[in-house]
């Protein structure tokens, strides 16, 4: 049986062992490199190594010590430069090649071109990975620049045609049935994915892509069509829901909300009113909530996406104007939808726990002072300490004693007195003055002239 030959040195490595200077040494290498100098051999294989007259010592390296002379003389070279682009035969193994890196040898400053094929026999060439790198960018690039010019000179530029239409999309003025945005959003979305496909993986062939992208292009157009004849009939239907809002919606992860609103025709409901509570969409709708408001002598006096303050005035009772405020999704979601949908709140507005009074100087003399007579004939009475309306407490006549209490407590209860009748208000300073008799945390006058300029710790909230 006729033994396989075995490639031991291949003609690159023949080549590179010549343009180097490592295997001239025959001490460690015999004379491997002056055979090979003055040989014709394109190879070195197990049938013709006992032909080229080798020594001992080459042999030894041949047939043992390949991988390590390869190393050393590659570790002799580096890539000089960024990978060129040329039609010519690499100087290793001679074959044709269109990407080429030039190399430099660190000892003879010898100067090769070699292909990308050889680039990759030798990885310990300095700079070969990064070569390598380059050359793989280059060539995603070319065939990128090709599959660009096909899809252009088949279809046309794309790039135009997804700028119109999503003009086309962004200028729609209300929220469509839900049919019609899928029909518009998919069909936009499977352009843009057609042409994505085609630029990655060049398929299917450049006539079906064509074909695919016409169709799905008319697709579209239909249902524009179809768009702008709904937009005619209902852009002027109260409650339409306008774009900015479906996209506000979007933009503050209310999505199901915003299908909602496209289920129903692109008409608001009450539950959908009730999750919109962008500060725009109220200052377009402040005059119906206002003159529902009127009636409880209140007006909206500023909005922002986060909070919404009220003026309420009343001459025949306050000689000024309050400030209230509560959080704007508050608002919406308990009182303002049902109002613009002409509906009666289930809830009053100043019975809500998120409507509170402006803690404020003014707004605290303002309220009490109708109520500071209720408080001095029993016996007591509201301050503010250091003129820091944070920092409230009881005070009793008879022996100025003084018992904190929490400032939020003290505004809640005069908040409830602007909107309670007169009854309501003694009977519920009678309970006030009830709890705080009972109260073992008074702080006498010795003990406050004891602790001067310090804070007072609050260790109870009168109930």
């Amino acid at each position: 049986m006729k033994s396989s030959v075995v490639t031991l040195f291949t003609n690159s490595d023949i080549n590179l062992l010549l343009a180097s200077e490592t295997a001239k040494n025959t001490d460690i290498y015999g004379n491997l490199y002056s055979t090979l100098q003055h040989s014709n051999a394109s190879c070195i294989n197990s049938q013709n190594i006992t032909s080229l007259n080798f020594d001992k010592t080459a042999i030894n390296v041949i047939n043992s010590s390949r991988k390590e002379l390869i190393n050393n003389i590659s570790n002799e070279w580096y890539v000089t430069q960024s990978t060129s682009i040329s039609d010519t035969h690499c100087q290793l193994c001679n074959a044709r090649n269109k990407y080429i890196c030039y190399i430099r040898n660190k000892n003879n400053n010898k100067v090769l071109h070699i292909g990308t094929s050889c680039v990759h026999k030798f990885p310990h060439i300095e700079g070969a990975n990064d070569a390598l790198k380059r050359v793989k960018q280059t060539k995603a690039n070319e065939l990128l620049i090709m599959r660009k010019n096909d899809f252009i000179s088949h279809i046309g530029d794309p790039i135009p045609i997804f700028q119109d239409l999503e003009v086309q999309l962004s200028s729609i003025p209300i929220v469509l049935p839900l049919s019609l945005e899928h029909g518009l959003s998919d069909s936009f979305t499977s352009l843009k994915d057609i042409y994505a496909h085609w630029l990655k993986y060049g398929i299917p062939s450049i006539a079906e892509t064509t074909e695919q992208f016409f169709n799905v292009l008319h697709s579209y157009q239909n249902t524009y069509k179809e768009a702008l004849s709904f937009i005619n009939q209902n852009h002027s239907t109260p409650l339409i829901c306008k774009r900015q809002y479906g996209l506000w919606l979007k933009q503050h992860n209310k999505e199901e909300v915003y299908n909602n609103i496209s289920q129903n025709n692109g008409i608001f409901t009450l539950q959908c009113l009730q999750h919109l509570y962008d500060s725009n969409f109220l200052k377009e709708h402040q005059y119906l909530l206002d003159n529902f408001l009127s009636i409880y002598s209140l007006k909206i006096y500023t909005i922002t996406d986060s909070s919404i303050e009220f003026i309420f005035y009343n001459e025949d009772k306050f000689h000024n104007v309050l400030i209230f405020q509560m959080p704007t999704e508050s608002f919406m979601y308990n009182i303002g939808s049902y109002i613009i949908l002409s509906q009666t709140p289930p809830t009053l507005i100043y019975n809500l726990p998120t409507f509170k009074l402006t803690p404020s100087l003014n707004s605290f003399d303002t309220i009490y002072l109708p109520l500071k007579r209720l408080f001095r004939n029993q016996g007591y009475d509201i301050r503010l300490r250091n003129s820091n309306y944070t920092d409230t407490f009881y005070f009793r006549l008879s022996d100025e004693s003084i018992l904190p209490a929490k400032h939020n407590y003290i505004f809640n209860i005069l908040k409830n007195s602007v909107f309670q009748s007169n009854y309501t208000i003694a009977k519920s300073i009678h309970n006030i003055i009830g709890n705080i008799k009972r109260s073992k945390n008074w702080i006498s006058k010795e003990q406050q002239e004891k602790f001067a300029g310090l804070s007072i710790t609050i260790k109870n909230k009168p109930e």
